[in-house]
């Protein structure tokens, strides 16, 4: 299958039911911080999916994951307030035709929730990337099936969807 923006994003879509089925391999933690465990778990897991969807041998010139195949500096994005915003992994056609961000982050709390959210969405809304997903690992003692989500949140959700083409996926 060829790599292109509508397979991209059909992969995309994939990826939070692919995290759920394979999360506790990916929040496996051999002792190091939460951040550099899931990356790199994460970016074999997702070269594991992307070469198996897309029949390629060679899926680091399409998938980046932060201390797996790190995202190429000229497509970390402008700095906002000073600080550099790039995702934790990103999805890139070479040439940076189209670009999805993906950031990996975890909690319990809404307002942890809601940080991540708003972080990814500037992914897009600085200018660098297309789309941006949220996969959010829920924290013991907590599951994605407990936490309330009523009309606020989907309003929420919708409106970050439509205004910043950005999806949060509770795993």
């Amino acid at each position: 299958m060829e790599v292109n923006q509508a397979s991209l994003n059909e992969f995309a879509d994939l990826l939070p039911e692919k995290a759920c089925t394979e999360r506790y391999l990916i929040i496996k933690s051999d002792l190091k911080t939460w951040d550099k465990s899931v990356r790199e778990n994460f970016g074999s897991a997702i070269d594991k999916w992307f070469s198996q969807h897309f029949e390629v041998g060679k899926s680091k010139d399409y998938v980046y994951v932060e201390g797996w195949n790190p995202i190429p500096k000229d497509f970390r994005g402008p700095s906002f307030f000073g600080a550099k915003m790039y995702p934790d992994a990103a999805l890139i056609i070479p040439r940076g035709q189209f670009k999805i961000a993906i950031d990996l982050d975890h909690g319990n709390k809404g307002s942890q929730i809601r940080n991540a959210l708003a972080k990814a969405s500037f992914s897009v809304t600085l200018g660098e990337y297309n789309r941006a997903q949220v996969l959010f690992f829920v924290d013991p003692p907590k599951s994605s099936n407990s936490l309330p989500k009523g009309t606020a949140e989907e309003k929420m959700l919708e409106l970050f969807q439509k205004r910043f083409n950005t999806t949060l996926h509770l795993i």
